[in-house]
């Protein structure tokens, strides 16, 4: 229950920063044309705390959002009631004061800044460190698991290689990695024989077919669980080193992937934990084959990198912003032409939102940086598609508005208060459609 309620939090807590942004650029926008802002709203509904005085400072009843009013509402109360044929006679500083040109970009700053948060998530992502491998160059010998490798090349373990041991050098070059181990051989697969060095010894290998039989020694300590998997219920731990599995000693990977290969219906666990020793039992899941499924990962050696210099990662950033921003206008376009579904394509857009506090929580659980960078994953790609759906050409959205402003550049003149009213009445009316068809559609 508390982890829905946290995921919950995080997803409105997320859909909230999106559209404040989205008010942030109409604002700054606003204030770099001289339209005044009457109040910024942090969520909606009745105001719960306000202050200011010439610019209203408000938080909303429902916390979530926000919104940005612009002066000019009593301009246009005005002239509606007038019956006037265009709004005129304007407040200094009203948005209808505005020409109409400043209005266009006015409306289109809102999804412009969308698209800017998008590029700094993207950035961000770029920018941070990864955990790159950096295991020890500790074999396996495939031909001591022949349930999991058939035909495995028998060489090493002639030459006196075992299992367990660590690499130091191939062919005289030194190795510190496993990666680097396997780089090295890589490029000899087509030798006759490569010499491995381990503990002071030499060894003389010989690939088959281009394999030289050596897998990466992985220890059985566990790294994170999935969430509400049979282990995770059992009581396995990050950080456990497991030590038997059904009477199995385990010592590296392979072993917990033989048990697995066995499909038993239950699983007796021994695990060090710190100091002492812990049994667990379960009853495994089995996907479609009747294997065990395993809910846990094992912890691999890293160190964390940087891949991208600064200008690479905004480089990076705005080819990732514009791939994300050309696929959802491609799935509009799909979506005219009838080739696609409003309820996957615009409704989609939607669950991805509610979906970002559930995935950023299965994210966090598993270590801070995959929840970090999930969420600025989602973020990103959410943001966007804000921007996409506010340029749709619909009353009430940027878009419509947009539109409209274009239309009244092309005039010389502003539309009359009936043209904005019915805009407005009309808008809600189709937002409130197209809410009913993502339902339904």
């Amino acid at each position: 229950m508390i982890k829905t309620l946290w995921s919950v939090a995080i997803g409105l807590i997320g859909i909230s920063v999106m559209i404040l942004v989205h008010e942030l650029g109409h604002f700054l926008a606003a204030k770099l044309f001289g339209i005044e802002v009457e109040a910024i709203s942090f969520g909606f509904g009745p105001p719960i705390v306000k202050w200011g005085t010439k610019m209203r400072f408000q938080i909303g009843i429902m916390p979530f959002g926000g919104f940005c009013k612009l002066k000019g509402e009593d301009d246009l109360k005005r002239a509606l009631a007038r019956k006037d044929r265009h709004v005129e006679n304007t407040e200094e500083g009203s948005l209808y004061a505005a020409s109409p040109l400043k209005r266009f970009f006015l409306y289109f700053a809102g999804p412009l800044f969308n698209v800017l948060f998008a590029v700094l998530c993207f950035f961000i992502l770029l920018s941070l460190p990864v955990l790159s491998p950096a295991s020890p160059a500790k074999v396996v010998l495939a031909s001591d698991y022949p349930q999991l490798f058939s035909n495995a090349n028998p060489s090493p373990a002639a030459a006196g290689l075992k299992t367990g041991m660590t690499v130091s050098a191939v062919d005289g070059i030194p190795v510190s990695t496993f990666e680097q181990m396997q780089t090295l051989l890589g490029e000899r697969r087509g030798n006759s024989s490569v010499m491995v060095s381990s503990g002071g010894m030499d060894y003389t290998i010989t690939p088959v077919n281009g394999i030289f039989g050596l897998a990466e020694f992985i220890s059985p300590v566990v790294s994170s669980l999935t969430p509400d998997s049979p282990e995770d219920i059992a009581g396995l731990r990050s950080g456990d080193v497991i030590q038997k599995i059904n009477d199995n000693d385990i010592e590296n990977m392979f072993d917990i992937l033989l048990v697995r290969s066995s499909c038993p219906a239950s699983v007796s666990m021994t695990v060090l934990r710190g100091t002492r020793i812990a049994e667990l039992s379960y009853e495994p899941l089995s996907d479609d084959s009747g294997r065990m499924k395993i809910g846990f990962t094992l912890k691999k050696e890293g160190k964390m990198v940087h891949n991208y210099t600064f200008s690479q990662a905004l480089v990076g950033a705005l080819r990732q912003a514009f791939s994300v921003l050309s696929s959802g206008f491609r799935s509009l376009a799909d979506l005219i032409q009838g080739k696609g579904k409003l309820s996957s394509t615009v409704a989609g857009t939607f669950s991805a939102s509610t979906s970002i506090g559930e995935l950023t929580t299965a994210g966090f659980h598993e270590n801070f940086s995959k929840g970090l960078r999930t969420a600025l994953y989602l973020l990103a790609g959410v943001s966007i598609s804000l921007a996409i759906a506010n340029l749709l050409p619909i009353p009430t959205l940027d878009g419509g508005l947009m539109l409209l402003s274009f239309v009244e550049m092309i005039a010389g003149k502003n539309a009359s208060p009936k043209v904005y009213l019915i805009c407005q009445v009309c808008g809600f009316a189709m937002v409130g459609i197209i809410a009913v068809l993502m339902c339904f559609g």
